[in-house]
Order: C-alpha cells, then sequence, then structure tokens
C-alpha cells in the first residue's frame, strides 16, 4: 500500500503467495513481476515472516540472488522506503556497486573452500556476512572498490583483491588464501572397472 514510485506502480503487476514450507510455520510474500513479461534481473520478492530470512520483513531480488534478500529489516516503513528507493534503478537498468563486491564476497568464500549456493547476507555499508559451511561460524566480510571507500574496521593490507574489489575478513586476517586454481579445481575421478 505504501508503494509510490511511478516505475513499480505502472510496470508491475503483484501477485500474493501464502507459503506452506514442509518444515516450518507457513508465511506470506508478495510478488513483483514487470508487465513485459521480460524481467531483466526486475523481479523482486517481498516476504514477511519467512523461516527461512533473519527478519521479519525480507526484500529478495533477481538482480541481487534468490540465495539471500536484498534488503532485510524489522518494520515495514524501511522496507517501503527501499523499494520505492529501487525504482529509479529498475527503470534504468542501473546496477549497484553492491552486486560486484557481492560477486567478490562469494569468489571470496569459495576460494576459502565454501561450497555452491553460500547464503551471502548484505549488512549495509559494504559489509556482507555468511555462516561457514565449514565450521558453522559467521564470517565478516567487507568490500570495497577502492581503498578510500573502505568501511571502518577495514584493515588493507590484510585485504585481497577479488575480481577488481578489494576484500578483508577479520575472523580470517592472517590465514593466506588459498590459490584460487587449487580451490576450483576437482579431485581427479577414479577409473571404474571397464566393460
Amino acid at each position: 500500500m505504501g508503494i509510490t514510485d511511478p516505475f513499480i506502480l505502472d510496470n508491475y503487476y503483484v501477485w500474493f503467495k501464502n507459503n506452506c514450507p514442509l518444515n516450518g510455520p507457513l508465511y506470506d510474500d508478495v510478488r513483483f513481476e514487470p508487465l513485459s513479461g521480460n524481467r531483466d534481473g526486475k523481479y523482486f520478492v517481498v516476504s514477511l515472516d519467512s523461516p527461512h530470512e533473519r527478519k521479519k520483513w525480507a526484500l529478495v531480488t533477481e538482480r541481487y540472488g534468490f540465495d539471500a534478500p536484498e534488503f532485510d529489516c524489522r518494520n515495514i516503513r524501511d522496507l517501503i522506503r527501499y523499494v520505492n528507493s529501487i525504482g529509479p534503478e529498475l527503470q534504468q537498468g542501473i546496477v549497484p556497486p553492491f552486486i560486484a563486491e557481492k560477486d567478490a564476497v562469494t569468489a571470496y568464500a569459495r576460494q576459502r573452500g565454501e561450497p555452491e549456493g553460500l547464503h551471502i547476507y548484505r549488512d549495509g555499508g559494504h559489509c556482507y556476512s555468511y555462516t561457514s559451511r565449514q565450521d558453522r561460524r559467521r564470517r565478516t566480510v567487507m568490500a570495497a572498490a577502492s581503498l578510500e571507500d573502505a568501511p571502518p574496521g577495514f584493515v588493507s593490507d590484510q585485504a585481497y583483491s577479488i575480481q577488481g574489489i578489494y576484500v578483508y575478513c577479520p575472523e580470517d586476517a592472517g590465514i593466506p588464501l588459498p590459490d584460487p586454481q587449487k580451490a576450483t579445481e576437482q579431485p581427479p575421478k577414479k577409473k571404474g572397472w571397464e566393460r
């Protein structure tokens, strides 16, 4: 009801879904689908009280990826303000800088041995987080396109340049980053019996 951005109001249809997961309680979401039929990264979903999300309200966008919300919050006013603010970006096809930062954080986690499909949460202000599947510990990762834009607490001499983005993880400080070739290589398959 609070969405006022003209692009979203004129170019989307909305459908409502009551989700019934196999585990956990029911929860609702609202899906915003472009009228043109061509998504081009413009599709997004607002969920309420999802047992899969960290906070009461979550905005999952196609441009950020469906593994974690682009934005989450505890009250509807903040969510509506954010949805209205992304309207001009969606209209002009602008890819916000945090998309490249998330991609660099994902590449960093993969080099650390994390599997595909890791949930990279955006904590705001060049800060991201994920829970390691190796040791179940939370990692905070800071990312910036330049060292001048680095957030407070960013230690530049312990940062790595990944995909043109500087990445620093305080929990992994001092631990060298494995060679990216070795992190992505698959072990050779054993030869089976030939018939």
